[in-house]
């Protein structure tokens, strides 16, 4: 038996967070479809969060790593320096209220923990995996970041997305907003 000559990554099918009934990006680099839904048009500024629907990344042989990309289309130039922040809950549960951290519904909705206002929800946080931010630039345009790479806890996953930046996001709609997850492979070679 040989041993391997090299190990390589291989990017597999990438997952779309995004808002399926405006989701329709022109340009050629964004993802398409959508796999969860989670409508961040127009969410506004000063720590207001959104969160995901529940999204099923595999029943079997989970990826060890995964990469997430934001597509971000502001609704004016933003201040540079300020941030979109992105965590993930996870769960083993299909159904959508069932085994999530933080009081997340598992639906697309306004994220505010246990309480009934932002500060509830930035309490909340602190149970869910932060991912990464982007740092804005002093753009209108649409601003593609990689957020970070994180690994899998469960089958289940919903994202929250926390705007701290000085615009809102998007400008009413979500036509070019995207959150993309991509599992990473290594692959080993002879």
């Amino acid at each position: 038996m040989a041993l391997p000559d090299s190990a390589k990554l291989v990017r597999g099918t990438t997952l779309v967070f995004s808002n399926s009934g405006e989701y329709s990006p022109t340009g050629g680099d964004q993802p398409t479809g959508t796999s969860a839904d989670i409508d961040l048009g127009a969410l506004g500024t000063g720590g207001v969060a959104r969160q995901s629907a529940k999204l099923d990344i595999g029943s079997a042989n989970l990826d060890l790593e995964y990469e997430m990309i934001a597509y971000i289309e502001w609704h004016s130039a933003p201040t540079a320096g300020g941030t979109v922040d992105f965590y993930l809950g996870w769960s083993d549960a299909s159904t959508a209220g069932n085994n999530n951290p933080a009081n997340l519904s598992g639906t697309d909705a306004v994220f505010q923990g246990y309480g009934a206002d932002t500060a509830s929800g930035t309490e909340a946080l602190k149970q869910l995996d932060y991912v990464g931010s982007l740092v804005a630039t002093a753009d209108a345009d649409i601003q593609v970041a990689s957020v970070g790479m994180f690994a899998p806890k469960a089958r289940y996953v919903c994202l929250v997305v926390v705007n701290n930046s000085s615009v809102n996001l998007a400008n009413t709609d979500a036509i070019e907003t995207a959150v993309a997850i991509t599992p990473i492979t290594t692959q080993i070679q002879d």
